[in-house]
């Protein structure tokens, strides 16, 4: 297993999410770096078959169809082996990958370990450059926080309109400006897109905070 480098303070909103190789289902290895270009959703689960686990897998292999919509992907994580990750995604078809960190080294990177070392149930939404944008860390992890993350992906400034959809949208339209002007409009174009789509974030998790204000962690 290999992470990036270790983090002295505790990651969060607005930080670089800790890069990491671990191995996983499919008889492969999983890179954070490599996923770089489209948003993630990391899923920190306790454990293989444990009834709140497999009912919060579950509900995200039901909406992988709107993840896919945002390429985005999602991917479990926990301390159990390969092995026991495969037969618990044979036996539940998950259509995502889950990772194995034996020895809680990206537990620990991204601080979901709770007391006596245990893995605390949680999510995190990285943007497509690798930025977090959605940190949630379960107290007791006895219940899980169902958010519609498709949605919280959607609003976060993961899934903006950029210059380049513009333009195919209005073909010519970047064309038609002088030359030294197109690179400074497309990044207003994306920074304007982005502002809007952070507005609507903030909405969702008001309304999102509001939902679960009476859910215990």
């Amino acid at each position: 297993m290999g992470y990036g480098d270790g983090m002295s303070k505790t990651v969060g909103v607005g930080d670089a999410a800790p890069v990491f190789t671990l191995p996983g289902t499919g008889g492969r290895s999983y890179s954070l770096a490599q996923l770089r270009g489209a948003p993630v959703v990391l899923v920190f689960y306790p454990g293989d078959n444990t009834p709140v686990c497999t009912k919060q897998l579950c509900s995200y292999n039901d909406e992988l169809t709107q993840f896919a919509g945002l390429s985005a992907q999602v991917i479990g994580i926990s301390a159990q082996d390969v092995a026991s990750h495969e037969k618990f995604a044979a036996k539940h078809g998950f259509g995502f990958p889950l990772l194995s960190d034996v020895d809680k080294a990206v537990h620990r990177a991204y601080d979901v370990l709770g007391l006596m070392n245990l893995p605390r149930r949680s999510v995190f939404v990285l943007d497509a450059e690798g930025v977090i944008r959605y940190a949630h860390r379960a107290v007791g992890g006895v219940t899980y926080r169902h958010a519609s993350y498709f949605d919280l992906v959607r609003y976060s400034g993961t899934h903006t309109v950029r210059g380049a959809d513009v333009d195919a949208a209005f073909p010519g339209f970047l064309d038609a400006l002088p030359t030294q002007y197109r690179k400074s409009v497309s990044l207003l174009i994306d920074e304007a897109y982005r502002a809007v789509r952070m507005d609507l974030y903030a909405e969702w998790k008001a309304d999102e905070e509001a939902r679960n204000a009476e859910l215990v962690d």
